[in-house]
């Protein structure tokens, strides 16, 4: 029976190979062979970086140092013997003196002991040659120079004023306590002012210049006249 026209006859080798290599892959298939070598690199490059930084902590890695603390020989002494023990002065022995460097001593200035009648006290300790002007209750009571290693103290009921030149060259206190210069300039010139309020506490306030006290007149003298009265005389009358 013939059966080759009912039955298609099979295509030859040769041929089904031209068709298949003529055939490209799709495109979902070359992206995804693509995206697979990339992650396939990465994955290389980071096992790579992995291993590499292993090997370099390793080797930067110190091996600890085993210190072996020998032991300590204690020689026996003879019976009877001591150790000595070394004694040390608690203060050091002071600097010799010479005539160009003699002992410097401390010199602690006496405190003033204040009027508890007065609210307002001033003391001024001449280091240097000073100019000082001093104003109590509004009227002048000083002004003149200090030399050095002075000391004057003023009180004042009602208010207190001061001016003094040179100011890094005196020490000054109020009611006991340093007055130091506010700003730089105040070491040249230094002018401050105080009143006493109604409880007798001592407030600070813009300093005004006191003014100079009043002169007392002096009296004129009145004339005297010495008015000399004659002394009578008696005359003798002889009758005959």
């Amino acid at each position: 029976m013939n059966t080759e026209g009912i039955f298609p006859r099979k295509a030859p080798p040769s041929l089904v190979r031209d068709l298949t290599a003529r055939i490209p892959l799709p495109l979902p298939a070359l992206i995804g062979i693509g995206i697979l070598a990339i992650i396939i690199f990465f994955a290389c490059g980071f096992f790579a970086l992995n291993q590499l930084s292993t090997a370099v902590s390793n080797a930067t890695r110190r091996t600890p140092t085993i210190t072996r603390a020998l032991p300590t020989v204690t020689l026996p002494l003879p019976p009877g013997a001591s150790t000595p023990i070394p004694t040390f002065a608690a203060t050091a022995p002071p600097f010799a003196t010479f005539p160009g460097n003699p002992t410097p001593t401390r010199t602690t200035r006496a405190q003033r002991a204040l009027d508890s009648s007065l609210p307002l006290n001033l003391d001024i300790d001449a280091i240097e040659n000073i100019k000082v002007i001093v104003g109590i209750n509004g009227v002048l009571v000083f002004n003149g120079a200090m030399d050095p290693g002075t000391s004057r103290s003023w009180s004042a009921k009602d208010s207190l004023y001061f001016r003094v030149e040179n100011a890094k060259g005196a020490e000054i206190y109020f009611n006991g306590k340093r007055v130091l210069a506010a700003v730089f300039a105040e070491k040249t010139l230094m002018e401050r002012q105080w009143t006493a309020n109604s409880k007798a506490t001592p407030v600070s306030v813009k300093p005004t210049p006191p003014k100079a006290p009043t002169p007392i007149p002096t009296a004129t003298p009145t004339p005297t006249f010495n008015i000399e009265t004659p002394t009578p005389t008696v005359t003798k009358t002889i009758l005959n």
